[in-house]
């Protein structure tokens, strides 16, 4: 079960940090989206600093879905070094990528 109290300060002090830096505020977003994803940190608190992110970035969500769009193109050109399946890393990165999407969507983040 996820701790909000620790965690949220935590979170508090990064995107404050990310706040000042724009390529920061992107890895902060997908930092933030793992996080949920994983239940570190419940979903409530995280669409709280998502909404302060990006109401204080504009143009943070064009520039998200960019980098999404192009995190997309990779995936298909990717190739692996390890014994994993190409099928299979693929299938998790795409959904990694489905997840950020829909992230953006869930909390009316999307343009």
């Amino acid at each position: 079960m996820a701790q909000p109290v620790p965690d949220a300060i935590a979170y508090e002090i990064r995107v404050e940090a990310a706040l000042q830096q724009r390529p920061a505020a992107l890895e902060l977003y997908c930092t933030l989206v793992y996080d949920a994803e994983m239940e570190r940190i419940d979903k409530p608190v995280i669409a709280m600093f998502l909404a302060r992110l990006f109401r204080n970035e504009p143009g943070l969500v064009e520039e998200t879905n960019k980098f999404l769009d192009e995190y997309a193109i990779e995936l298909e050109s990717d190739q692996t070094e390890d014994g994993m399946k190409q099928e299979d890393i693929q299938s998790e990165d795409e959904n990694t990528l489905y997840s950020y999407r829909q992230f953006l969507n869930e909390f009316n983040l999307s343009d």
